[in-house]
């Protein structure tokens, strides 16, 4: 059975409908070639790292972003995988934190924008994999003198089912049309 993840409809967002990076990072991604984390991805490691030592008691909490993400996310379920069959695929990827009816994402970033989200297939695996509708991003945004939280709530319904069809339909359409990224995905990407 195929796999479908939201990293890998990530790698061909920003490739295929975004333009940026090359035929050869996405190659990587269907290989599945391991790769340093850049110092955003690893900013935001840390700081994931830094809300889990805070819910764990291991840090005092202060006046910061990550405290008061602590606070919302403490006694949820850290890094669950989840995986569901669909339509022949295998959707699956690995939650931040699952905390009563809700899916917590803990981003960072340098700037956020309104809705920035809104193209990931990630709170739609999310959400069909647990059977919870109801997934929310916790984004900190961190300036060089600040730091702020903003809140990006999704919920999946009938309308985010037939986006993530379509997404996933664009992703598996992308990669059969091209021989060389159709034998790496069957290759690589099988349950």
């Amino acid at each position: 059975m195929l796999t479908v993840t939201p990293s890998l409809y990530s790698a061909y967002y920003w490739y295929a409908v975004k333009d940026y990076g090359t035929k050869e990072d996405f190659l990587r991604v269907l290989r599945k070639e391991p790769s340093e984390p850049t110092p955003s991805i690893q900013a935001g490691i840390d700081f994931e790292d830094r809300v889990l030592k805070i819910c764990e008691g291991l840090i005092t909490p202060c006046d910061d972003v990550a405290s008061e993400i602590a606070e919302i996310v403490r006694g949820g379920i850290w890094q669950p995988w989840v995986g569901r069959e669909y339509k022949g695929l295998w959707l699956y990827g690995r939650a931040d934190v699952i905390k009563c009816d809700t899916i917590y994402d803990i981003k960072t970033c340098d700037s956020y924008d309104f809705n920035k989200y809104q193209y990931s297939l990630q709170h739609h695996i999310y959400s069909y994999c647990t059977e919870i509708s109801k997934m929310v991003y916790l984004v900190n945004e961190k300036k060089k003198t600040k730091e702020e939280l903003f809140f990006e709530e999704y919920n999946f319904d009938n309308a985010a089912m037939e986006d993530m069809e379509s997404k996933i339909n664009d992703l598996l359409g992308f990669i059969n049309g091209n021989t060389e990224f159709k034998k790496e995905y069957e290759a690589k990407w099988v349950k």
